[in-house]
């Protein structure tokens, strides 16, 4: 597979450089790459700031890899994390290349031991492999975002997600179902029996028999229940759930999510309460008591206002 020819940026204040690079390249196919040379490290960033979608691979020239050059591998990367770096020293024993590649070069190379076909290859491979790893950045930032963005939603939703391993009884929570808990996942070792020990006492057998019986007969975990915390408020979730079974029919994992739904069971206790107070007011109340819609009135009121007519007993 023919790989695409790399732009280059040779930083070298020494015009011999420039002229023995141009000599190394010329038989090889990087001789049609476009070369710019800047003088200092600091012209070169500020090049690179101008044309970063080019996106060159540097070629850092330097006597050999000693604390000056180091630092400017590194000022490379922290302006440009993504760029490939190669450096081509002077003077390159074998400790002073792993210092480079350390630093933050994907390859050091030898001036005197340099040749048209190593030069090459260390460009390609080097570039190459920078771009693999610059891929795979932006695959784990993108991921990342959707960790993010999957825990917010979870959050705005007061609805988190759980697994159970039920070979090694090993339970293990999201974030929102941490919160929903109020527990410190520092300070939490996740199994099913310190989950149950959460659960409000009158709720934590009824619990655990619908789960059991939904794992035992192979069906989905539906369950509300109580949590009861230490200062004795009170919270509603809703679980639910399915196991997972291997080729013999072993249950090997549960997983399912968990939702706060304390604020629709205060909502459903208001209204229940003012269904009871109006029931007793209507039903059981001494006196007669009717209920009337007026809106047909106040309308016929309105049309006679806007006819002039502010006298009802005159119009009657």
């Amino acid at each position: 597979m023919d790989l695409p020819i790399p732009s280059l940026l040779l930083v070298a204040h020494d015009a011999e450089k420039i002229s023995a690079l141009r000599r190394v390249l010329a038989p090889s196919t990087l001789a049609m790459a476009p070369l710019q040379v800047s003088a200092t490290e600091l012209q070169a960033i500020e090049l690179l700031q101008q044309q970063l979608s080019e996106a060159p691979v540097i070629l850092l020239a330097c006597a050999a890899v000693d604390e000056e050059s180091i630092l400017a591998i590194r000022r490379f990367h922290e302006h440009f994390p993504l760029l490939t770096l190669l450096v081509l020293a002077d003077h390159l024993p074998a400790s002073q290349a792993i210092k480079a590649i350390e630093a933050g070069a994907q390859e050091a190379l030898s001036w005197p031991e340099l040749t048209s076909s190593s030069l090459e290859r260390a460009i390609l491979c080097a570039s190459t492999r920078q771009k693999c790893l610059n891929e795979q950045k932006l695959i784990e930032q993108q991921q990342d975002k959707q960790k993010i963005l999957f825990t917010e939603s979870q959050k705005l939703a007061k609805i988190g997600n759980w697994e159970l391993d039920l070979n090694g009884n090993i339970l293990t929570w999201s974030a929102e179902v941490f919160r929903i808990f109020e527990i410190d996942p520092e300070r939490f070792v996740a199994s099913y029996e310190s989950f149950l020990a959460l659960v409000h006492p009158d709720d934590r057998k009824l619990l655990d028999q619908a789960y059991s019986y939904s794992v035992k007969n192979r069906t989905s975990y539906n369950f509300e229940h109580r949590l009861l915390f230490a200062d004795g408020r009170i919270k509603y979730v809703h679980e639910r759930g399915e196991t997972h079974y291997d080729a013999e029919g072993k249950a090997l994992r549960s997983i399912g999510t968990v939702q706060d739904i304390s604020e629709r069971k205060q909502a459903e206790r208001r209204v229940s309460e003012h269904s009871a107070r109006y029931h007793t007011l209507f039903q059981e109340s001494p006196i007669s008591l009717w209920e009337e819609d007026f809106s047909a009135v106040k309308l016929f009121l309105e049309q006679l206002h806007k006819e002039g007519i502010g006298d009802l007993a005159t119009h009657l």
